[in-house]
């Protein structure tokens, strides 16, 4: 999960950017205004792929309470309309 910061930035949690992606961040997809991920086209959703996956300089994977911020910088900003 994630949050909307702006048109072009989502924020997530460190941890749950799977080590490869780090240096290919264009293979993540990102979705919102959607209900469901599976079984829904809803006329609200849209899908954005990431450009940019920039982590907390602290973040540490073995000890996942501290410093778990990520910034995800989407290739296309969303339709905040």
């Amino acid at each position: 999960g994630g949050a909307i910061l702006s048109e072009d930035y989502i924020l997530t949690g460190a941890s749950c950017i799977p080590a490869l992606l780090l240096t290919l961040p264009n293979l993540l997809i990102v979705k919102a205004g959607i209900n469901r991920l599976v079984g829904g086209n809803e006329t609200t959703e849209q899908t954005r792929n990431v450009s940019q996956i920039i982590l907390h300089p602290n973040f540490n994977s073995s000890m996942i309470h501290r410093n778990n911020v990520a910034l995800l910088r989407l290739s296309q900003p969303w339709d905040l309309i």
